[in-house]
């Protein structure tokens, strides 16, 4: 059974300098804020993750001692996610995450909002102190992408929701961070057509890793994924599990799933999907965006190594049935 806190284990040993010089510099981002809201700020910048997005950032650079520029861009990088969770985490009503407690829970819904929107604003001034337009605009553009497709998923949710919008929405949230961090990582070698590359890349692996988190919020128990287990199934999202499920349960039972969960329980379309093969179904999607990025990286060589590398810890998390997680 795999152990999903050791994931990226190899990614994380490959770039442990890089990674002590951004824990480094991210621990001294809490200071810049009021004395009042230092206190909080340090609890939601300083828990501990995988740090999947400055690892994205630093396999891009492709530098094998940290740099200060890439440094500087993992830590906007990492606030950008830190504050889109701490929103989720008041929009899902999320008590537990990374196995401590929200900043929603801790703090409530008002104090939460608005020490995410307090990170997004910090993480924009490290990126215009980066002087590079490049990094600037991208920052700017991935907080509006962030926000509108979860707009886009509130929205969806009431209506007609396939696999296209649902590429749509992880596209504008999970694919578009994981896009931002390979493109500003890649653009300290100042190549245009690697940064480009990477940031195609980084798409296609921002799809796959969200649609094996998908996966985990049905297999999952809240022990072993550290967070609210669940949160799909009571804020009724058509994630990938449940369009998989859709399209294989006969007309009628489709029908009345789409209505409302509702007239399930969560062990009842666990079950479904187990039987159904929702799993095997996600999997072959899954292998199709990992096999996307793949190819988007073979064109670069040594440049492309280490995203290579990432590309295959992540394939390697994806479970090949129920049960095997």
């Amino acid at each position: 059974m795999r152990n999903p806190n050791a994931s990226f284990s190899s990614t994380a040993a490959r770039f442990k300098k890089h990674l002590a010089a951004f824990k480094t510099f991210l621990k001294k981002q809490a200071s810049e804020f009021e004395s009042e809201v230092k206190e909080q700020a340090k609890k939601c910048i300083l828990p501990k993750g995988k740090y999947l997005r400055p690892m994205l950032v630093f396999c891009a650079a492709a530098s094998p001692e940290p740099r200060k520029d890439a440094v500087a861009r993992a830590a906007v990088a990492e606030l950008i996610h830190l504050s889109s969770l701490i929103h989720d985490d008041v929009i899902d009503n999320a008590s537990l995450r990374r196995g401590s407690p929200t900043a929603y829970k801790t703090f409530g819904a008002k104090n939460a909002v608005l020490l995410g929107d307090a990170l997004f604003a910090h993480a924009m001034s490290i990126a215009f102190d980066e002087a590079d337009p490049f990094v600037w605009k991208s920052s700017v553009d991935t907080v509006k992408s962030l926000c509108q497709g979860e707009i886009m998923q509130s929205l969806a949710a009431k209506g007609a929701y396939d696999y296209k919008k649902y590429l749509q929405i992880i596209d504008g949230k999970t694919a578009a961070l994981f896009k931002f961090s390979c493109g500003v990582g890649a653009a300290c070698a100042k190549d245009e057509a690697w940064t480009l590359a990477a940031q195609k890349a980084g798409l296609r692996l921002g799809r796959a890793y969200q649609m094996y988190d998908d996966i985990c919020d049905w297999l999952m128990s809240e022990k072993r994924s550290g967070k609210t287990a669940g949160t799909d199934f009571v804020s009724e999202k058509y994630t990938l599990p449940v369009i998989a499920l859709l399209s294989k349960l006969p007309k009628r039972e489709a029908a009345k799933l789409s209505k409302s969960f509702s007239e399930f329980t969560r062990a009842d379309m666990a079950s479904l999907m187990k039987d159904c093969g929702v799993v095997e179904e996600c999997k072959k999607l899954f292998d199709a965006e990992i096999s996307a990025a793949r190819a988007e990286l073979e064109k670069f060589g040594g440049k492309s190594e280490y995203l290579a590398e990432f590309a295959a810890e992540l394939a390697g998390l994806m479970p090949e049935k129920w049960g095997s997680i």
